[in-house]
């Protein structure tokens, strides 16, 4: 695996272990669902619709987690929303920066 792919993959396992959004203890179904989705879409577009999610969700208490978050995930992406968080809100809720490619909204990203 490249250095880019796999530091992709660290990133967003990085936004999923943070929140445990796989469940106490991570649900194996999730994991191979999580595996699923890395491998059908960009590992950008993946990150930006995961903090996209979580800040839909943050009311909800409990948040969704496990299979009920995937799901949430997953239709996020099958409707290709559009980014909703600032460059600063992704970070504040990640505590990532914003990959350059999602910032420029005359690129799509798929």
């Amino acid at each position: 695996m490249e250095l880019q792919k796999r530091i992709g993959r660290q990133r967003i396992f990085h936004i999923i272990d943070s929140y445990q959004l796989l469940g106490t203890p991570p649900d194996p179904l999730g994991q191979d669902r999580l595996e699923q989705l890395l491998n059908t879409h960009s590992l950008e577009v993946l990150e930006v619709a995961i903090a996209n999610c979580l800040m839909k969700l943050w009311g909800q208490v409990p948040m969704p987690r496990g299979q009920a978050f995937l799901e949430v995930l997953t239709d996020h992406l099958k409707h290709q929303l559009p980014n909703q968080l600032t460059p600063h809100q992704f970070q504040q809720i990640t505590g990532l920066a914003m990959i350059e490619a999602v910032l420029d909204p005359s690129v799509v990203i798929q």
